[in-house]
C-alpha cells in the first residue's frame, strides 16, 4: 500500500479514519472532503509527501499538531468545520497554493 498516491473518499459518510492511514507513506492527495470526520489521527504526519490535503466539510473540532509536519502541502482545506483555532505547530505549513480556514466558528485566520 506504500505505493498509493491519491486516495478519495469524498462523500463516503466516514466518521473516523484508522490509525494505519499512518502506513500509506506514498501518498500525495488525500480527499475527505464531506464527511462526518469528528477527529483526525496524530499519525496524519507521517503523510509527509502529501501535496494536497482536503478535510472541508466535516464535524472536525481539533487537528492533531502532528499536521505540522506536513510542510510540503501545496492545498489544506479545513473550511466548514467546528474548529476553533489551531495548534501552534500549524504555523509550520505554508500551503504554496491555497489555505481555506473558513465557515469555522469563532476563528478566523
Amino acid at each position: 500500500m506504500r505505493s498509493l498516491v491519491a486516495l478519495g473518499l469524498r462523500n463516503t459518510d466516514i466518521t473516523s479514519l484508522p490509525t494505519e492511514i499512518g502506513a500509506l507513506t506514498g501518498l500525495t492527495v488525500l480527499d475527505l472532503n464531506s464527511n462526518a470526520i469528528t477527529s483526525m489521527p496524530t499519525n496524519i504526519g507521517a503523510l509527509t509527501g502529501l501535496t494536497d490535503l482536503q478535510l472541508s466539510s466535516n464535524g472536525l473540532t481539533a487537528v492533531p499538531s502532528e499536521l505540522g509536519a506536513l510542510t510540503g502541502l501545496r492545498l489544506l482545506s479545513l473550511e466548514d468545520n467546528q474548529l476553533t483555532g489551531v495548534p501552534s505547530e500549524f504555523r509550520t505549513i505554508d500551503p504554496l497554493e491555497f489555505c481555506y480556514l473558513f465557515s469555522n466558528p469563532s476563528f478566523s485566520c
